[in-house]
């Protein structure tokens, strides 16, 4: 009965990809006792194919490969009036990535610097201006009251490029104020708990004429701790809550 149902592109999907089988079983496996970096994840190489019918039958055709090389949509250069000396320079070969079920991560999240044992949260660098967030993050180096949104150094490349940015980890499993239902009885005594604690992180901002401009549920964590934590300041806005020309 299911398969009466099955999605036309599921099902193109499956058929195109049925003749890479072959080629995908002799790619070696991960070595668990190897230690995988972001240069592993971010500069991986890639193989690329293309597929053509022969004989009624789908082939795959090697077209070439790009080892090495950096994902032209990651990285950014900073303009040399953006002082960042606050920032310890990480390359990414100096960041761990835990590997799960042998697969590295498609934007890895959790690392660790080498040397320290604390991990930290990997904030990958589209290409754009991050000059804004770069200096917020820097500001915040001078809150010592919040250390929450302490910066632990920035992820740059042979080239110069910054390709994230390394900042305290929240343990929060992907939980936000948008998961959780604001009528749930569970949560009662701490929806004014989160209240307070983001009216005092944003006032605290103020005094330092720091805007969170995007403000909204998701960006903010809920930890393990169920403690509210504020992310994001990017220098994107939302709508009603913010200005977009004081961002």
């Amino acid at each position: 009965m299911d398969s009466e149902y099955e999605d036309p592109l599921d099902e193109m999907h499956d058929w195109t990809l049925h003749p890479f089988l072959p080629i995908f079983h002799e790619i070696a496996p991960l070595n668990p006792s190897q230690k995988y970096t972001l240069e592993d994840c971010l500069f991986t190489e890639e193989l690329h194919y293309t597929v053509q019918v022969v004989e009624d039958k789908l082939v795959p055709v090697y077209l070439g490969d790009t080892k090495n090389m950096k994902h032209d949509l990651t990285g950014a250069s900073l303009p040399s009036s953006v002082d960042y000396s606050a920032f310890p320079i990480y390359h990414p070969r100096e960041v761990q990535v835990p590997i799960s079920a042998n697969s590295l991560p498609g934007i890895p999240r959790k690392v660790f610097i080498h040397g320290k044992t604390r991990s930290s949260f990997f904030k990958i660098v589209y290409g754009g201006d991050i000059a804004r967030e770069i200096l917020t993050y820097q500001r915040f180096a001078w809150l010592n009251s919040i250390p929450r949104f302490s910066h632990q150094g920035l992820v740059q490349d042979d080239d110069g490029y910054v390709m994230g940015l390394a900042l305290s980890y929240i343990d929060c499993d992907r939980a936000t104020l948008n998961c959780i239902d604001g009528h749930d009885p569970n949560f009662s005594e701490l929806r004014q708990k989160w209240v307070d604690q983001i009216s005092h992180t944003l006032k605290h901002f103020h005094s330092h004429n720091i805007i969170w401009g995007d403000a909204k549920a998701a960006n903010v964590l809920i930890d393990i701790n169920k403690d509210a934590c504020l992310v994001n300041f990017g220098g994107g806005y939302t709508k009603g809550w913010v200005e977009k020309g004081k961002v």
